[in-house]
């Protein structure tokens, strides 16, 4: 689990800075990314590294008033998942996806305030409601509108070809 997460953290690394890493560096990178992908049994992370790819061409097209609607949107997109195949089960996507979302829907006060660490692990593959339970729904709250606000600073690039903060 841990290899294909960093594989995916290669991913976001790889097209948030493809044009300052060097050639050699984004081929090392993106070999290093298929070779785990390749060895490791983690569709949704193929899944992502796929989004990823599209959305080196996309991202930068979308609108700063669309940001904060994707989060909303890809739990909207689950909760119907969730009411279309209520009964899916299993380590299938539609499976997943029920899991987590009944995870979601059975969330109570005490796990929304991140009171009830002990069962944490029980949400380790689960995503949004792992956040929730380990930073409460405020932390959830926060790393949201982060991602949805958050501007990326200018920047130079070194001698050695990656960015040196200009900010």
């Amino acid at each position: 689990m841990s290899l294909t997460n960093f594989s995916g953290v290669l991913c976001i690394y790889l097209v948030s800075r493809y044009n300052q890493i060097p050639r050699f560096d984004r081929v090392l990178i993106l070999a290093t990314v298929v070779f785990i992908l390749l060895t490791n049994d983690s569709r949704s992370m193929l899944a992502f590294s796929f989004s990823c790819l599209f959305g080196y061409f996309l991202f930068p097209k979308i609108s700063n008033g669309v940001r904060p609607l994707i989060m909303p949107a890809i739990i909207v997109a689950g909760a119907l998942v969730y009411l279309m195949r209520p009964d899916a089960s299993g380590d299938t996507f539609h499976g997943r996806i029920v899991l987590t979302m009944k995870g979601f829907f059975s969330l109570d006060f005490v796990e929304l305030l991140a009171l009830d660490v002990r069962n944490i692990t029980s949400f380790s593959d689960s995503g949004y409601i792992y956040v929730i339970n380990a930073s409460t729904v405020f932390g959830l709250l926060a790393f949201w509108l982060f991602v949805s606000f958050y501007l990326a600073g200018r920047c130079e690039t070194s001698a050695s070809g990656y960015p040196r903060s200009v900010i």
